[in-house]
């Protein structure tokens, strides 16, 4: 009976901590989003938040493992999934190519399913690991993807933003061509005070971006 009794708790998902990964996770994405393609990070992660990456991504990757029933918690699964992969991209280093592996497996598993609100966070994730790891062609075909996906009506306009932004960056260091940066401008302008905006800015002074 006791083990029945474990085995039919194990079969519910621990949707507090879900909820709980999906917070830390934005803001661990806000705080380090302006540093993960810089050659020192993630030395510029603090011990503690270095802790709660490591912390989350063995609780992803311990629930991934688990026997939970796939067929009811479809969307958990995926969630959890998604949430493995922006972690990885934000730890940063070598673990930025499992995370973007992780992510474009969701999209390819998941095609069918309904990714609603997912898909930018996912789409954004790809850019800055791609563009981390300095693989601009990829970073093309990638933003190309989500501007096909979303077919002009894109969901959170923050993702949006930074989406375009990694793209005109991604082509502005790869050709030098002069109308990235008049497209990352107009972009700036067309969206002032925006926290992607910020993060727009910061990206363009690093890698000097002709304003």
């Amino acid at each position: 009976d006791h083990y029945k009794s474990i085995k039919y708790w194990k079969t519910f998902v621990n949707t507090g901590q879900l909820y709980l990964i999906t917070i830390q996770c934005t803001r661990l994405f806000g705080k380090y989003e302006s540093y993960i393609y810089r050659p020192e990070y993630p030395a510029a992660v603090t011990e503690k938040d270095g802790e709660l990456i490591n912390e989350y991504i063995n609780k992803c990757q311990a629930f991934l493992q688990s026997d939970i029933d796939a067929s009811k918690y479809e969307y958990e699964i995926m969630s959890y999934r998604i949430l493995y992969g922006a972690l990885m991209v934000i730890a940063g280093g070598r673990s930025i190519k499992q995370g973007v592996d992780e992510l474009e497996a969701v999209l390819v598993n998941y095609q069918q399913a309904n990714l609603n609100t997912e898909t930018d966070s996912i789409f954004m994730c790809l850019m800055l690991g791609y563009f981390s790891l300095k693989d601009f062609e990829r970073c093309a075909r990638t933003f190309k993807r989500y501007a096909k996906s979303i077919k002009g009506k894109p969901v959170f306009e923050e993702n949006d933003i930074r989406i375009y932004a990694y793209y005109y960056v991604a082509q502005w260091l790869f050709t030098q061509s002069r109308q990235y940066a008049v497209k990352l401008s107009l972009l700036l302008r067309e969206h002032p005070g925006k926290n992607a905006s910020k993060a727009v800015e910061i990206m363009m002074e690093y890698f000097k971006v002709p304003a």
